[in-house]
């Protein structure tokens, strides 16, 4: 069986055949700026910083370092068939709330970030919840990159205790989604795009919106490849992104996103946030915060609370807008414009 660098080659030489096959050279890439500025689809009145469609990306990849039978997002890992929210069991519904609830809290914490209020005055639009996804944050979205290198580390790569290390033994597992073989993916598929939060931008993030129990692997357009871990060669893929760190840079808000997700203490505004979208009417929010209490006891031993005590630390926080104020004059760097006409 193949090790993950054998695999990397036969990916990247099938992504040359495919940009030969329509023509585009690889030095002819060297003049494409790789990031785009352009409209948001979600909001027209901000830009957003999407890859250059110039340079193709006719396949999206998802590396794992272990085959678990079945591909699902992290929210819906425990759901083992398809489901509507509507009939989810008592133990569903607590733990699907509790982290939808932990989710909107990051999101409200977010906004105090410099990298995000340094968009607010750029225009730029972020999205909450992919950020949240790549920040450990349970959502409905699965991450794909459209890097082959990205996807390689994910692999042969394994995460314990607050490092990366390379796998040794075993078999991995590497998806690949056939981007070019469909014509329309804007509501469930996207480009996270370049974010002035680092991780999405470093890790090439697209992600896919997930219902519940579904499994990716079963995508009629998602092949699935099987490698064995060898040391050497998972060492040369964990080397080539230093241990994890390019693609993990140091943030404050992974400390906050780990201690949210660790914490017993459910917000209750964040809660009722939930709770109203879905469906709870004004005057019964009073009974589902009684009763959700009951049941984020009962299968999680968590509490409602007014105030989690969970922040930003602000000597850090004022670290970062020290930086943000050299960071951000690099930032379009390497982002070229997209110039549209509007009809009247």
């Amino acid at each position: 069986m193949r090790n993950i660098l054998d695999l990397k080659t036969d990916l990247l030489n099938e992504l040359a055949g495919f940009r030969n096959g329509i023509g585009l050279q690889d030095h002819a890439l060297d003049e494409i700026r790789e990031w785009e500025l352009c409209q948001s689809h979600f909001d027209s009145n901000k830009g957003v910083i999407l890859p250059n469609p110039y340079y193709p990306k006719p396949y999206l990849y998802r590396g794992q370092n272990r085959d678990f039978g079945n591909c699902r997002a992290n929210l819906y890992r425990y759901f083992t068939e398809p489901k509507d929210f509507r009939d989810f069991s008592e133990s569903e519904m607590s733990y699907f709330i509790l982290n939808e609830s932990k989710c909107v809290f990051f999101t409200s914490l977010l906004k105090n970030h410099p990298a995000y209020r340094w968009s607010e005055k750029q225009n730029l639009y972020l999205n909450p919840m992919d950020l949240a996804q790549h920040y450990g944050v349970l959502t409905n979205y699965l991450d794909l990159t459209h890097s082959v290198d990205v996807a390689c580390f994910f692999a042969s790569c394994k995460y314990d205790n607050g490092n990366w290390y390379p796998m040794d033994e075993g078999e991995g597992v590497l998806y690949k989604f056939h981007l070019h073989k469909i014509s329309n993916y804007v509501s469930r598929l996207g480009p996270v795009g370049l974010q002035t939060l680092p991780r999405p931008g470093e890790q090439k993030a697209w992600s896919y919106a997930m219902g519940a129990g579904e499994d990716f692997a079963k995508n009629q357009f998602v092949e699935k490849t099987s490698f064995k871990h060898e040391y050497k060669a998972s060492k040369e893929i964990y080397d080539l992104f230093s241990g994890g760190d390019k693609l993990f840079p140091d943030d404050i808000l992974a400390a906050v996103a780990d201690e949210i997700m660790n914490s017993k203490k459910i917000d209750k505004n964040s809660l009722e946030i939930v709770l109203t979208h879905r469906g709870y009417p004004k005057d019964k929010i009073g009974e589902g915060f009684n009763m959700f209490d009951k049941l984020f006891t009962k299968y999680s031993n968590s509490k409602i609370v007014d105030n989690t005590k969970i922040h930003f630390d602000e000597s850090k926080l004022k670290e970062v807008e020290k930086r943000w104020g050299t960071i951000g004059k690099d930032f379009y760097t390497n982002v070229g414009i997209r110039l549209v006409r509007k009809i009247k």
